[in-house]
């Protein structure tokens, strides 16, 4: 696991666990906790809490809402998988299906996932969200949630493909 994710990912994990105890704030290397959210949501990134007991997203940032249409209250995994169109996955699964990712993921062991996903929201428009996110356990054959955040990389991924056009054309 890459480390720099893991650190992120146990701030968030943190983030929320206190959040729910209502404790206080800690600073971590001199960055509050309960900034975090506020400095991710600043990137454009939307932080998201799936439980797949229950089969729903337990949280949401309001920032789902102008990535996708759907206010965090609609925000549902139904929602999510109709939205989308593609999945190319990123990191140590690069190059490969969404189904080939995922059956080496669970055949590793990785607990981190990573893709972009080709989405149409609400309103018709087609975007591109960088997910990257790490799935809880509770024992190595039951995932029992994922804490991930989505990022809109649609003006990178258009750029990126007018760069390939341009190259081409030379």
């Amino acid at each position: 696991i890459d480390l720099c994710y893991f650190f992120f990912f146990f701030l968030l994990c943190f983030f929320f666990s206190s959040r729910r105890r209502h404790t206080r704030y800690i600073s971590v290397t001199g960055v509050q906790t309960c900034a975090l959210p506020i400095s991710i949501e600043a990137a454009g990134a939307v932080v998201y809490y799936r439980n797949y007991d229950t089969n729903t997203f337990e949280f949401v940032s309001p920032a789902i809402e102008p990535l996708t249409g759907y206010s965090p209250a609609e925000f549902t995994p139904e929602v999510w998988d109709s939205l989308m169109r593609e999945v190319v996955p990123r990191g140590d699964f690069e190059g490969m299906s969404e189904a080939e990712a995922r059956a080496a993921m669970e055949l590793e062991g990785t607990h981190v996932w990573r893709a972009d996903y080709r989405i149409v929201a609400r309103d018709g428009s087609e975007r591109w969200v960088a997910n990257a996110a790490i799935h809880i356990h509770d024992d190595p054959a039951a995932k029992l949630a994922t804490l991930g955040i989505f990022q809109d990389i649609t003006e990178r991924t258009r750029l990126d493909e007018h760069l390939r056009e341009k190259t081409k054309m030379e």
